[in-house]
């Protein structure tokens, strides 16, 4: 209790100390953040003081993440760090929907706060947990619970509070075990040893594999479309893209529309000269207007992952990307892409050399090669069939009266002596005699 005081003063003091110092006011900018690597602006003096309210709440469980990297052995985070104080994605004025409440906040942590009194309050004082199922209040949520823990991480999904952060990247998570995910994920490729069962891709953990493995399940099909996606929201995103032709957002510098905001800020930068990713190691001079560029330059030059390399089952051609490779299907060899697809489906050839063919090929080599098993599996079945049944043997003496006067002249086929085994209608023990080339048998009574 005494601990958390004191982190919540000393937070306290932190947030008092940065509202006096970063709220810089200038004629020409307006209000500007001047936390390290951020470049917010606004000019509304309580959007920043909010925004600066989220850089400290920001900085304290990037702080825990730090600590817990010294307390256990896990990964060090490989991504890019330049961005790890960019905050604009996350909201800095909340809303409680909580029943019949309607307040507001512009602070993150009095609204965190405020949300988990909602949920303590439901439960009995000094009590874990209740025999009565208690349902969240929260606006059109069905979920139920009889114990606080499972209440508080659940409220969480609704109030998007994050416990610790990566201090390397700046991308937060609700539990130290997501946080633990999110270092091991970035494993090199070459110590990385579960296999997905149904792709090739390698993971550092079963629970990552066992996440990735939900992408497979595909139950959702869409309706316009024989395409199946695994969760409704991937449906909804198709949909969408797919299948409605509205582009609301266009670019205030070319003619080019897009279908959400995040593609507009994508195709901005296109327009950019100036190289703003740089690749973080030492002695490295790699940069691009693409931030994309520069991870696919680490995983390939700095971490030793393996380059996928995409080829054409017609003509042999190979080229390092899939988007290469579809152009050259469409122009060269005239191929149209599967119904509702936006590109061509690849997988890796592992019966030949590794690389990466359309699916649809790779597919239908498999059922020709099985197509032409089946004659010899034919085959065997009649050979099966036309063999003749064995004779019953009733005793030995009576096998060796057939069988040695006939060996003596040479005059037993080969196929006779095939078909003359003994057989046992009942489990009775076998007894061997120190000849073991003779035909030996028991009686059957």
């Amino acid at each position: 209790m005494r601990n958390r005081k004191r982190r919540c003063a000393c937070l306290a003091r932190t947030l008092k100390a940065c509202s006096s110092v970063l709220l810089v006011l200038t004629q020409s900018k307006g209000l500007v953040c001047y936390w390290d690597l951020c470049d917010f602006r606004t000019s509304s003096a309580t959007e920043l003081e909010s925004h600066v309210h989220f850089h400290a709440y920001h900085s304290r469980i990037k702080t825990y993440g730090a600590s817990l990297n010294t307390c256990i052995d896990i990964p060090k985070c490989n991504n890019e760090s330049r961005r790890r104080n960019h905050i604009e994605m996350y909201k800095a004025s909340f809303r409680c929907e909580w029943g019949n409440c309607d307040e507001r906040f512009n602070k993150v942590v009095p609204f965190f706060q405020h949300v988990n009194d909602h949920v303590r309050d439901q439960f009995p004082v000094d009590r874990k947990s209740t025999k009565e199922i208690i349902k969240c209040e929260w606006t059109h949520c069905p979920q139920q619970y009889c114990r606080r823990s499972v209440a508080l991480e659940h409220v969480r999904r609704h109030s998007t509070e994050r416990t610790i952060g990566c201090y390397n990247c700046g991308s937060v998570y609700t539990s130290r075990l997501k946080y633990i995910e999110h270092c091991r994920r970035q494993v090199d490729y070459q110590l990385r040893e579960i296999p997905c069962p149904d792709c090739d891709k390698l993971f550092a953990t079963t629970q990552l594999m066992k996440d990735h493995r939900a992408v497979h399940n595909k139950r959702y099909e869409c309706p316009q479309c024989p395409m199946k996606w695994p969760s409704q929201k991937a449906l909804a995103c198709h949909i969408r893209y797919r299948h409605i032709n509205e582009k609301p957002y266009k670019c205030h510098l070319c003619e080019h529309r897009t279908v959400s905001i995040h593609d507009l800020e994508g195709h901005l930068l296109s327009h950019k000269t100036k190289t703003e990713f740089k690749c973080p190691y030492k002695g490295c001079l790699k940069a691009s207007k693409y931030e994309v560029t520069v991870q696919k330059h680490i995983y390939k030059d700095h971490l030793g992952y393996p380059m996928m390399v995409y080829a054409c089952h017609m003509c042999g051609k190979s080229t390092e990307t899939a988007a290469s490779m579809s152009k050259h299907m469409i122009k060269v060899h005239e191929l149209k892409r599967e119904p509702g697809y936006n590109r061509f489906v690849y997988k890796q050839d592992t019966a030949t050399d590794g690389k990466y063919r359309l699916r649809s090929f790779l597919k239908s080599r498999t059922v020709a090669a099985a197509e032409e098993s089946k004659p010899d599996l034919a085959l065997k079945k009649e050979v099966i069939t036309e063999v003749k049944p064995l004779p019953m043997v009733a005793d030995i003496s009576n096998l060796e009266r057939y069988l040695c006067p006939k060996r003596e002249v040479n005059e037993v086929p080969e196929w006779e002596m095939a078909e003359i085994v003994p057989v046992w209608r009942t489990q009775a023990a076998r007894k061997t005699y120190e000849n073991k080339t003779r035909v030996l048998a028991l009686k059957e009574f």
